[in-house]
């Protein structure tokens, strides 16, 4: 019983057939996989960057620059994350607007598309912790600034602020705060989300073609 649900959830995934609409090469240029290849790149690249970072206020700068300098081809690691995490946030809200554009958003798709603008609020979160993680002086100031905005959030705001940035006075909490959140906690929840993600688009008989 447990194999046939694997089997049946992995022909969800990868089903015999495809459309011949949805294979076919549009302007689209399928935005979403190669979203996805760059959060998958953003992996790979992240977890060597991590043997070489060290999320503390008074090492973290000074590890990003060992990185590239000195580390073996870490200049070349680090401008791959960089930059693939900058195409992936270009290519999320390109695939968002396309989306929109073809409709894909209606019935019933509407909570895959739910799903889709969650991720887009996840892609600039994990972009924006991975800016501040440099903790040179521009990230310090960012970090202050989007602390303070976040506190002044209604009714939950010092909540939210302190978890996801730490106590307000600086400390190597803050940095380890956001380190988790940044290789740990946003990509495991992006990656189940594009997971469910994929799967409601293959079992929905995939997008932008007649219902």
């Amino acid at each position: 019983m447990k194999r046939d649900s694997l089997v049946s959830l992995f022909e969800h995934i990868h089903p015999g057939y495809v459309p011949e609409t949805s294979a076919r090469i549009s302007f689209t240029f399928c935005l979403g996989g190669l979203a996805t290849t760059m959060f998958l790149a953003e992996i790979l690249t992240g977890a060597l960057l991590m043997l070489y970072y060290y999320p503390s206020i008074s090492s973290a700068y000074p590890s990003v620059q060992r990185i590239m300098y000195f580390a073996p081809y870490g200049f070349v690691f680090r401008n791959i994350h960089y930059w693939a995490g900058q195409l992936l946030v270009i290519l999320v809200l390109l695939h968002m607007v396309r989306v929109f554009l073809t409709g894909s958003y209606l019935p019933p798709r509407q909570l895959n598309w739910v799903i889709g603008a969650i991720l887009l609020l996840f892609v600039f979160v994990e972009d924006f912790t991975g800016y501040l993680l440099i903790w040179d002086e521009r990230a310090l100031w960012a970090w202050t600034i989007a602390r303070n905005l976040t506190d002044r959030i209604p009714f939950f705001g010092k909540e939210f602020a302190l978890v996801l940035f730490g106590p307000p006075d600086v400390s190597d909490l803050s940095l380890v705060r956001l380190y988790a959140w940044h290789v740990l906690i946003l990509p495991a929840i992006m990656f189940f989300m594009m997971s469910l993600h994929y799967w409601k688009i293959r079992r929905e008989g995939g997008i932008s073609i007649p219902l």
